[in-house]
């Protein structure tokens, strides 16, 4: 996240990396929604430079009366999505404790769900606020009925015969998809690759996070 962070909407959504960001931003211009800002942490485990920066951002002398009506953070659960929420809610803590003047919330109960403190504030855990797994799984679940998913699923399986220790699973599917579908076999991203519909943007795997993202741009 930039030092040089500029605040410009009343609702913030706080997610890992640029792929998140590229993807969100993709949803809400689906869903026609153009008054969230979503801002980059770079990762749940730089909770420092995330304080940090958004401390010094909303103390800044432009943004002195600038209040924030909604924010929400989006992390990834991983291997437990119980654990990625209470990670987040620390992260909520340390910024609570800064008694920031234009940031008066509490901290969320359960996932998804915004509470009721003068600027209301919740937690998303990808892929869907119960499974393990991430930004990675959303993608490919809407894909499985693409023929070029079993190519992909063929290749991991085969690659996990030669070496059975392959890490980030999930991650190299995607990968390998977006080298398959790409034009011209063009790297690309998964933010790009969002951006270009070689996922289904249309499936109801995302319309969990769709309803989250209206619900925050409602706040």
């Amino acid at each position: 996240m930039s030092d040089s962070l500029r605040i410009n909407k009343d609702k913030l959504l706080f997610v890992e990396g640029v792929d998140d960001r590229a993807v969100i931003y993709r949803l809400l211009k689906s869903l026609n929604i153009d008054n969230i800002q979503v801002i980059c942490i770079d990762g749940k485990d730089n909770r420092k430079k995330f304080i940090d920066t958004l401390s010094a951002a909303l103390k800044s002398p432009k943004e002195t009366d600038f209040q924030i009506n909604a924010f929400a953070i989006m992390l990834d659960a991983d291997n437990e999505a119980k654990s990625s929420f209470q990670k987040a809610c620390s992260i909520l803590k340390e910024l609570q404790k800064r008694k920031i003047k234009n940031l008066d919330f509490d901290i969320p109960k359960k996932f998804a769900e915004f509470t009721n403190s003068k600027t209301k504030a919740a937690v998303f855990i990808m892929p869907d606020c119960k499974c393990c797994g991430m930004l990675e799984t959303l993608c490919l679940n809407s894909v499985k009925d693409d023929p070029f998913y079993n190519c992909v699923e063929s290749f991991i399986s085969n690659a996990k015969g030669i070496k059975n220790d392959l890490d980030y699973i999930e991650k190299r599917k995607v990968l390998s998809f977006i080298a398959l579908k790409a034009k011209k076999g063009h790297k690309k991203s998964l933010g790009e690759a969002f951006e270009d519909d070689i996922f289904n943007i249309n499936s109801d795997v995302f319309d969990l996070i769709k309803k989250f993202l209206k619900d925050l741009s409602l706040r």
